[in-house]
């Protein structure tokens, strides 16, 4: 049987890790201060740490071998990355990332995700493989359902008699998954994995509504649910927004990269004119005043880009148009558009809009002082029968706080994160919002929405369609 086939960046592709803890252990860090260790991350270079880590045992060509044998239904990469680097310091770790995989194993995709979601909730692991050398992980991908591959580069050292890899449970012992210290394993695995079933057990959704949630996409719009949503009357059906920078193209990425070049620039400047001064510090002074100096880089960088030029250079997120335009044309929302807060001092929405309309996709232009759930309505309001009926929209987002504040005006929040599994939401973690990884998920939004609380009344037997 071919599978999804995850493997970790960081411990298992690149050497990465255990150079940076070296490093940590030569200038005094503290490893048991988890903050200590995240600052040196935040902190770093992720060039440099790619550059003296390396890949790991041949990884690359390890992972060209199990594409290029087609044993696996798709193979990806999979990694975190610390929200301390994204909302303080802001390193360059998602974009090095990709830029390495970009250029080195363009032959896979790179999933990345926030350290605060485990990967079991990133993507789907029932009945999916993970390599990774953390061993929580492999953990929580085996309580979802999946199958863990822990990645050990000492394994000979630990089990000396071992030829190749280790079972799950065949020492005794009560461990759940498979051990490895070669990629090139994984196709053995697999086989293992079909000719004995490992015992695995699902957690997380109510069975009334795990047959939305479970089918991948492709399934679910198949299903009599799907065309059940088709036949919503008018008042039922709602609007549906997209967000344009993280949604549709991939903007920051892009812009990121040009600004940590015009930094390195103007570093190599100073070190060419003998200032004494660095020029990162330099910078800080400057804007210290503001408070937060990468805001003012990145309005100073907005200022002066060519816009139209900025998105030809951008990378589309997963045929994002083609798939919104798929929405609005599915006539299951009322209106389908792009909700965009855009600067007033350059062509920003021009260019937005030029680039939407090959698509025929509107533009919500909002100013960038305005909050987006304050430009958009949360809610529709209907006349039906001389009553007023009222039915939430959707706001689909990659940042979670403007997400957070259009559940607060009354809609429905979701949030986007590329490739990432399809994820109710849930009071326990104090997250109310939906996370899809795919724009056209909103049809599974939409539908649970509406009916999760009949849902929730019916029997484990009984399965809800539409009337």
């Amino acid at each position: 049987m071919k599978r999804l086939l995850y493997i970790d960046c960081d411990g298992v592709t690149f050497d990465t890790e255990s150079w940076a803890f070296r490093k940590m252990q030569e200038i005094g860090v503290d490893l048991t201060d988890s903050v200590a260790i995240r600052h040196f991350f935040a902190t770093s270079d992720w060039s440099i740490l790619f550059f003296l880590g390396g890949e790991l045992d041949s990884s690359i060509s390890k992972i060209k071998n199990l594409v290029d044998n087609n044993e696996f239904k798709n193979v990806f990469g999979l990694s975190t990355y610390s929200l301390y680097n994204a909302k303080e310091l802001r390193s360059n770790e998602v974009e090095i990332k990709k830029f390495i995989y970009e250029k080195y194993l363009p032959f896979i995709k790179l999933i990345t995700t926030p350290n605060t979601i485990p990967k079991h909730d990133c993507v789907k692991a029932k009945g999916n493989i993970l390599v990774d050398n953390g061993l929580d992980n492999i953990l929580g991908w085996v309580k979802n359902g999946g199958y863990g591959v822990y990645f050990v580069s000492n394994l000979k050292d630990m089990y000396p008699n071992c030829s190749n890899f280790i079972k799950p449970y065949q020492y005794g012992s009560n461990q759940p998954y498979y051990i490895i210290d070669d990629l090139s394993y994984l196709p053995d695995i697999n086989k293992d994995i079909d000719n004995k079933e490992i015992e695995t057990s699902y957690y997380g959704a109510d069975i009334v509504i795990k047959n939305v949630i479970e089918k991948d996409l492709d399934e679910f719009l198949l299903s009599p649910e799907f065309k059940g949503l088709k036949k919503l009357p008018y008042f039922e059906k709602g609007d549906c927004y997209y967000d344009f920078d993280g949604v549709i193209v991939d903007l920051y990425g892009t812009s990121f990269l040009d600004i940590s070049k015009k930094i390195q620039r103007i570093r190599e400047h100073d070190i060419k004119m003998g200032k004494e001064k660095d020029s990162k510090d330099y910078l800080l002074e400057l804007v210290s005043r503001d408070g937060n100096p990468w805001r003012f880089v990145i309005d100073c960088y907005f200022k002066s880009v060519d816009f139209d030029d900025l998105l030809k250079r951008c990378n589309e997120i997963d045929n994002a148009r083609k798939k919104i335009k798929e929405v609005k044309e599915s006539n299951i929302f009322n209106n389908v558009g792009v909700a965009s807060n855009v600067n007033s001092y350059f062509n920003e929405s021009c260019s937005k809009r030029d680039y939407l309309k090959e698509y025929d996709l509107n533009l919500f232009a909002i100013p960038r002082k305005i909050k987006k759930a304050s430009g958009i309505p949360s809610i529709s309001r209907r006349l039906v029968d001389d009553n007023e009926k009222e039915i939430k929209n959707i706001l689909v987002d990659d940042t979670e706080t403007k997400v957070l504040d259009f559940i607060e005006k009354g809609g429905i929040g979701v949030l986007f994160l590329p490739y990432h599994k399809f994820t109710l939401p849930d009071e326990s973690l104090n997250r109310p919002y939906y996370i899809i990884g795919d724009i056209r998920d909103v049809y599974r939004v939409k539908y649970l929405a509406l009916y999760q609380e009949k849902c929730l009344k019916y029997s484990h037997q009984k399965r809800l369609v539409f009337n």
